[in-house]
């Protein structure tokens, strides 16, 4: 005599700020913001299936145009790509990271990338949270459910995509848990410090040689200083060790009617009340 068992009841409860999935069998909730959820309920004969978007995916910024200097961090760029490896782009605010990866966004040597090329501005995304992105840019279920992490990452497995990742927040652990997780692709990580070694290149990013610093100057204000002002301006330039950001700040202000020296010493007085100057 067979005991035929019947079906308990599952009682769930959550509470509190969350967001993501819960799975029960066959029902799927997925639960985001403070509006509630949506559940699916998945049959036995309707899995999820996901299939890869048309190739290539291309999700890419704008173009930077008329970049000063950095042939040989573009140099360097490229041949690591070429040889499959990952590279960490480092430096503090202002010197340059995102222009130059909006730069190699669209100078990278492609045929190493048939899936495509992605950039993503990151701050604040978990690994996780990274992980799904890179997904759902290459891939696309033929229903609303979101994949399991094992669908997630048996599909990330053969992906070969250049994916740039910048103002990134990660550590070290994180960033290798990251790109491990997609082996066959390659990445340029844009971050304030160093957040990869041992797998990859680097490059650390300075500000402008004086030429191109004051160049970068001059084509902002859309004229060529004479000569009164030029001194102050270089010495400016020299001041803030050529941080485009900051000489870009600088001829706004100049624009406005106030000189170099002035700019100068408010900067050095107070960091953030140059900042604020410029608002």
């Amino acid at each position: 005599m067979k005991e035929h068992l019947t079906p308990k009841s599952v009682n769930i409860s959550v509470s509190g700020d969350v967001s993501g999935q819960i799975v029960v069998g066959n029902n799927n909730l997925v639960i985001g913001g403070v509006y509630g959820g949506i559940v699916n309920l998945v049959t036995p004969g309707k899995q999820p299936v996901f299939n890869a978007r048309a190739k290539p995916v291309l999700l890419r910024p704008r173009a930077f145009q008329g970049l000063l200097d950095r042939e040989d961090e573009q140099k360097t760029a490229v041949n690591a790509l070429r040889i499959s490896e990952s590279l960490s782009i480092s430096g503090e605010d202002g010197l340059g990271k995102t222009a130059l990866m909006r730069y190699l966004a669209y100078n990278s040597p492609g045929d190493n990338f048939p899936d495509g090329i992605i950039y993503l501005s990151a701050r604040g995304y978990s690994t996780e949270d990274l992980q799904e992105y890179i997904f759902d840019s290459f891939f696309e279920g033929d229903i609303a459910v979101k994949p399991t992490q094992a669908q997630r990452s048996r599909a990330l497995q053969e992906l070969r995509a250049l994916i740039l990742l910048d103002d990134l927040s990660l550590g070290y652990d994180d960033v290798n848990q990251l790109i491990n997780s997609v082996p066959q692709s390659n990445f340029i990580l844009g971050s304030p410090s160093r957040c990869l070694w041992g797998e990859g290149g680097c490059i650390e990013l300075g500000g402008l040689p004086f030429k191109e610093a004051l160049a970068l100057l001059e084509r902002e204000l859309g004229q060529t200083l004479i000569e009164q002002e030029k001194q102050s301006a270089e010495e400016f330039c020299r001041a803030v060790n050529g941080n485009p950001l900051k000489i870009l700040q600088a001829a706004g202000l100049h624009r406005h009617g106030a000189t170099f020296p002035e700019i100068l010493g408010k900067l050095q007085a107070s960091n953030e009340g140059f900042i604020q100057l410029t608002r």
